[in-house]
């Protein structure tokens, strides 16, 4: 989908350079699996979702299920992220994250999970990078989190410059 609205969906093995299910799109309570971008974006790439889930999808770059520009105001909300990879922010990679769960997403690089992500009210659980950020790489704020078992060569949890309050960390390495 190109510029369009997803709802209700569910989006399978896809493929594309940029976005492999949704290019500047949005998507309210889709399912993504194992969708892959040659670049940015496994299964979004600028783009909005909200109650959805992204499983096992892939970019061969940043933003292994969501990418976004650095300027971006994009958002997820209410997602699951489960076993995304990229070179960095295996789930996501700019935007916002709120309300969020982050489980098992890996990054070559940097951020697991996140990289240069606002999050709020989000769980991240045993999601890797092989440098920084085992969660979390170089995101601001990171409000009201929990981190549980990440870990990463630099920052088990979190690696960067950034704003944290209340948070909890549990066993990260």
């Amino acid at each position: 989908i190109y510029e369009g609205i997803a709802t209700n969906c569910n989006f399978t093995a896809n493929n594309a350079s940029f976005g492999g299910a949704i290019a500047h799109g949005t998507a309210t309570g889709c399912t993504f699996t194992e969708n892959i971008a040659g670049v940015h974006g496994g299964a979004i790439y600028e783009g909005n979702a909200t109650n959805s889930n992204f499983k096992s999808n892939k970019a061969l770059s940043d933003g292994g299920a969501i990418y976004n520009s650095w300027d971006s105001d994009n958002y997820a909300v209410n997602c699951t992220f489960i076993n995304n990879k990229a070179v960095n922010g295996g789930a996501m990679i700019f935007g916002q994250a709120t309300n969020c769960i982050f489980i098992g997403n890996r990054a070559s690089y940097n951020g697991g999970a996140l990289d240069n992500t606002e999050s709020t009210n989000c769980n991240f659980t045993n999601n890797y990078a092989a440098n920084e950020g085992g969660a979390i790489y170089s995101s601001d704020p990171v409000k009201n989190c929990i981190f549980t078992n990440n870990s990463a060569n630099y920052g088990g949890a979190i690696q960067g410059s950034v704003n944290i309050e209340n948070c909890t960390f549990i066993s990260n390495s």
